[in-house]
């Protein structure tokens, strides 16, 4: 995508008869939380940090299991190595990303 903005895509347009150069722009790619992920080379809503690279909001995930879920509390006697950590409190994530 980034050549082809730089560069240009030649496309003919058969009702005019002519070729012409777009380049097109990407405004609202971060929008959409389930596609940004293949193309920012991260895992996705269902990873361990679902709402992106620099956000310390750890999910959770059942025993056994890979998928990770934004659980904010924690279940009771849940005891899962890696999600077992306390209740997250959003306000503290939100006061320390401002």
């Amino acid at each position: 995508m980034g050549a082809i903005q730089k560069e240009g895509l030649k496309i003919w347009d058969a009702s005019r008869r002519v070729v012409f150069v777009s380049r097109p722009f990407l405004a609202a790619i971060g929008a959409d939380a389930v596609g940004l992920a293949p193309i920012a080379g991260t895992v996705g809503h269902n990873g361990k940090h679902g709402c992106r690279v620099h956000c310390p909001f750890v999910g959770r995930h059942k025993a056994g299991g890979t998928h990770y879920y934004g659980a904010r509390f924690k279940p009771t006697n849940f005891a899962v190595a890696g999600c077992d950590h306390n209740d997250v409190d959003l306000n503290n994530i939100l006061a320390s990303h401002t």
